[in-house]
């Protein structure tokens, strides 16, 4: 794809994400699943220890919905992209998922930094899900930003931690050119946040950057672009092999019992949908999936359909 395409293609996902909403409303051996015995039950008398009361943001343009544990589910209904991100309160720290549009209205002085400090006072990071022009636009309004211990971020990143982003990662020209990173985690490693942990896993085939935020002790996995409730999009064919990976990665550290989290459109993601991706892949390798030519927006696109989940692929 050209490099001059870019606000066309920006045009393009903005449309497809909409219209999707409307309709619908790797390092690691795939083969070790993770954790390697059945998840246990949250321990009650922990969970005594941590009495925790929402709290009810006021906001004109995001919706905030809360779930237990400790998760805000921070929605841009209004956006272009139907943006969806999320909070995670532990007792000594919060992360948050994704940086939204930047689409918001400023108030004292801020996108979305003011609809988080309505909620929690403890140290903030910030992780992104992947580095697309839609999911880092508030960057600026964060202090803290987390990277994963993916092998080329590491390299791409200069001895001042500073790391330059290209369009070709944010599919845009016009979005913050750097990320000053904070702190390094480390992928498939318990990250404590205060009784609370949480661990990430690399997720490539939507974007290279793309990981996951799995919540194991109470069944949750956050899913960035990987899947959610909408067309996926592959930015060319050469990424099948990563995403159906990817897919199988992500079978063998989660079950049925997992609440998958979308960032884009209605939050939870079916984890029959996950299981349905992996057969996806192997229809389009049978060739029984066959891709259908379009123009949209100028580019073209190839689209596949099977078991109700739609692939755009630019």
């Amino acid at each position: 794809m050209k490099v001059w395409n870019f606000l066309a293609l920006s045009c393009a996902i903005s449309a497809l994400i909409a219209l999707a909403a409307i309709l619908t409303g790797c390092t690691k051996d795939p083969d070790v699943a993770w954790p390697p015995e059945p998840i246990p039950a949250p321990d009650p008398a922990v969970e005594e220890l941590l009495p925790y009361d929402p709290v009810e943001v006021q906001s004109d343009w995001y919706d905030v919905i809360y779930v237990e544990p400790r998760t805000y589910i921070i929605r841009e209904p209004q956006s272009t992209e139907g943006n969806v991100c999320y909070l995670l309160l532990g007792t000594e720290k919060a992360l948050m998922i994704d940086a939204g549009t930047g689409e918001a209205p400023l108030v004292n002085g801020s996108r979305m930094r003011h609809v988080i400090d309505q909620i929690t006072d403890l140290p903030l990071h910030l992780m992104l899900s992947h580095f697309h022009y839609d999911h880092i636009q508030n960057l600026a309004e964060f202090e803290h930003v987390v990277f994963p211990e993916i092998d080329y971020l590491i390299a791409g990143t200069s001895a001042d931690s500073i790391y330059q982003l290209s369009p070709a990662e944010t599919l845009s020209s016009s979005t913050p050119a750097e990320i000053q990173v904070a702190e390094w985690w480390p992928l498939q490693t318990p990250i404590d946040l205060g009784a609370r942990t949480i661990r990430l896993i690399h997720l490539p085939g939507h974007s290279n950057s793309s990981v996951a935020i799995l919540d194991d002790d109470h069944a949750m996995a956050f899913l960035g672009d990987f899947l959610y409730n909408g067309s996926l999009f592959v930015f060319g064919a050469d990424q099948f092999p990563a995403y159906e990976a990817s897919t199988d990665l992500l079978l063998a550290n989660s079950d049925s019992n997992y609440a998958l989290y979308g960032a884009h459109g209605p939050p939870l993601v079916a984890y029959n949908k996950l299981e349905t991706l992996a057969e996806f892949w192997d229809c389009i390798a049978s060739g029984e999936c066959l891709g259908v030519g379009q123009i949209f927006w100028g580019e073209q696109v190839t689209t596949y359909s099977f078991g109700g989940l739609s692939l755009v692929v630019f």
